[in-house]
């Protein structure tokens, strides 16, 4: 397989290289695929969905007197531990 990487992919790869870690490019890409797949299957949110899910609960605590951390993170937890 030939892949052609953007300049901009191949500084990426170089600089996360240069920290250590990595013996060669294929290296770190099976770690970033790996990652990958992991936020896959543990992140069940569609895009943005996490990030709404905070807003709602901020926006919540202001006009409603506040919610709990268990009332907040509690729902979030249980979906979690449900895809595993």
């Amino acid at each position: 397989m030939v892949l052609h990487l953007s300049t901009e992919t191949q500084r990426m790869i170089e600089e996360r290289m240069a920290l250590g870690g990595y013996d060669s490019p294929d290296a770190l890409i099976r770690a970033a695929l790996a990652s990958l797949e992991e936020a896959e299957m543990f992140a069940d949110y569609a895009p943005g969905e996490l990030e709404s899910l905070v807003e709602e609960a901020e926006e919540s605590y202001r006009n409603e007197g506040g919610l709990s951390r268990e009332q907040v993170i509690e729902p979030i937890l249980a979906r979690l531990q449900r895809r595993e």
